[in-house]
């Protein structure tokens, strides 16, 4: 496992240079970004073709696309929840500053929607299920900043982010819960109808945490019931969306701990996540600490996966004493394999070259948050 000393030492150079970059930064997603290339692609396939092709390039082609260096809002939130962390460990030192001064700019990037307000990427996304633009906020940023602003009460004025808090829970609310028969689930953005289990989860996670069980039980016990056999989920309810991955699969590993966390079914959310750690730990982490990329496949090996599952390991090592352990295999791994010369963190290391173009949310946010809950898991918090 890696040293306390090593993982507060990579923490600190990350942190670095990212208040060298002020926080902003390009992202595996941003061609659309780019003027020139949503001037072509106007139709999902060719939106898709292009966010894909500049995605998996091994060489950074933003500038010469015009694709800016952007501040987002998951990334902002991810910061914001790693300082949290590592204000708690180092009540003295600058993280709590940078942590509020962050939360701060989070807030003002809410985009009011209906009874309340969301949180989104700064760049259109079309994935192969759906199309959201820039303008539109969405589950999975809206969740994570959710999280972030309750983070980070801890170390402002009582009640100084609830109103972002309320507004979150308002949005979620109002437009992305989607009944189903006699079922129901939060869709990924308002107006899908597509159920993706690790949104939904996360969206009930943001229930549970405010002691809003009712809320968040409807979307828990319908993902719930959707649990494979093997302990996994596919990525989401619908024809062509049965895959199985690292990140998103971390992602309901510590949703479910927050709704156990919560008292939103409880003991059925307990069993269904000791499944899924089962699973975890034998098909997705090697014995070299890599993340695999599918059960069936090593390569790509993706920060986003490493950093989550770390992420997600240390928090549920209460749950059971290899989470941690795991976590600790993980992130020496990643340290040595993916750790560039500056600080940040490379993206994907494939079977013959690692494509090192960093990436403030993808790669960085979710790394720092990484280390930040591993140093706090490994000293008792």
């Amino acid at each position: 496992m890696v040293e306390a000393e090593e993982a507060r030492t990579a923490a600190d150079s990350l942190s670095a240079a990212l208040e060298r970059s002020d926080f902003v930064g390009w992202d595996p997603y941003d061609a659309l970004a780019s003027p020139g290339i949503r001037a072509v692609a106007r139709a999902p396939v060719l939106r898709q073709a292009a966010i894909q092709g500049v995605k998996v390039l091994p060489f950074n082609p933003r500038r010469v696309l015009a694709i800016p260096a952007q501040e987002n809002a998951k990334a902002l939130a991810l910061f914001v929840s790693a300082y949290e962390r590592l204000a708690r460990l180092q009540p003295e030192g600058r993280f709590a500053r940078l942590a509020l001064a962050l939360a701060e700019r989070l807030e003002r990037r809410a985009l009011p929607s209906g009874e309340g307000a969301g949180w989104g990427y700064p760049f259109d996304v079309q994935t192969r299920w759906g199309f959201y633009p820039s303008t539109e906020p969405n589950a999975v940023v809206t969740s994570f900043a959710a999280h972030a602003f309750m983070d980070v009460e801890a170390l402002a004025p009582p009640g100084r982010f609830s109103a972002a808090v309320e507004g979150s829970l308002a949005y979620a609310r109002s437009r992305l819960l989607v009944e189903a028969g006699d079922e129901a689930f939060f869709a990924y953005y308002e107006g899908s109808r597509v159920p993706i289990h690790n949104a939904s989860l996360l969206v009930a996670s943001v229930f549970a945490r405010v002691g809003r069980t009712a809320e968040a039980l409807p979307a828990l016990r319908y993902s719930l019931s959707r649990q494979r056999a093997d302990g996994s989920w596919p990525y989401g309810a619908a024809p062509g969306l049965d895959w199985v991955d690292g990140y998103h699969s971390a992602f309901v590993l510590w949703s479910l701990d927050c709704a156990i966390e919560g008292g939103a079914e409880a003991e059925a959310s307990r069993s269904a996540l000791k499944s899924a750690l089962d699973f975890v730990l034998a098909r997705f982490i090697d014995p070299d600490g890599a993340v695999r990329a599918s059960p069936e496949s090593r390569f790509p090996i993706d920060i986003h996966s490493c950093a989550s599952m770390v992420w997600a390991l240390s928090r549920v090592h209460a749950l059971d004493p290899r989470a941690l352990e795991a976590a600790g295999r993980i992130l020496d791994w990643t340290l040595a394999n993916m750790r560039r010369a500056d600080g940040r963190f490379a993206f994907q290391k494939r079977r013959l070259f690692r494509s090192s173009v960093p990436y403030a949310r993808w790669s960085d946010g979710h790394m720092l948050l990484a280390l930040s809950e591993y140093l706090a898991a490994t000293a008792g918090g």
